[in-house]
């Protein structure tokens, strides 16, 4: 396979929207139980911070508001940024008003940090959406559920390779995105759990 293919196929396979949703699910009902009440609070979790932001992305795209799904001009991601913000805000109170465990809101607040974060850079520097939520959402899983899921981290550098390999990102804004993915569970959960 060409290496620009494999690249993409990387890229959309751990597509921010895929990634968050599998690790919401794998967070959820690793901590509430295989059962029908954690299943539905991961899929209106999943929905409102990962299917809703790429449904409202389509629209932006379709309406021309923004060029395409991947959002290259670090200025225009704003844009995206300030139509999803909502979405996380919402799935943050319901977080509360259900009463899941401690640690789940706490991946939501960071869910929503990492949106903030990246709103206030991506005008002077273009950080990885793709890579840092990945890396959110591995530590997340191997703080949680411990050193066994740090295997998952093997993910990064593939998925770094593919985003500078398709030039959507240099080495410099993969790292700086995987430190900030990495950092922000880091600090919320060991100082509140």
């Amino acid at each position: 396979m060409e290496t620009k293919k494999l690249a993409r196929l990387i890229s959309i396979t751990l597509y921010p929207a895929i990634t968050g949703t599998v690790f919401t699910y794998v967070l959820f009902l690793g901590l509430m139980g295989l059962n029908v009440s954690s299943f539905i609070y991961a899929s209106i979790y999943a929905f409102l911070i990962t299917i809703l932001p790429f449904l409202i992305l389509k629209i932006l795209v379709g309406t021309g508001k923004l060029d395409g799904i991947e959002v290259v001009d670090k200025k225009k991601r704003r844009i995206f940024f300030n139509a999803s913000s909502p979405s996380y805000i919402l799935s943050l109170l319901i977080l509360f008003l259900i009463g899941i465990p401690r640690v789940i809101i706490l991946a939501g607040i960071g869910s929503f940090l990492i949106i903030l974060v990246y709103y206030l850079v991506s005008p002077y520097y273009k950080i990885s959406i793709h890579v840092g939520i990945l890396a959110f959402s591995v530590m997340v899983v191997s703080l949680v559920f411990g050193a066994k899921y740090f295997p998952l981290d093997l993910l990064l550098p593939v998925l770094i390779w593919s985003r500078v390999k398709l030039q959507r990102h240099t080495l410099g804004e993969s790292l700086l995105s995987v430190l900030i993915g990495s950092m922000i569970p880091l600090i919320l959960l060991k100082l509140f759990i």
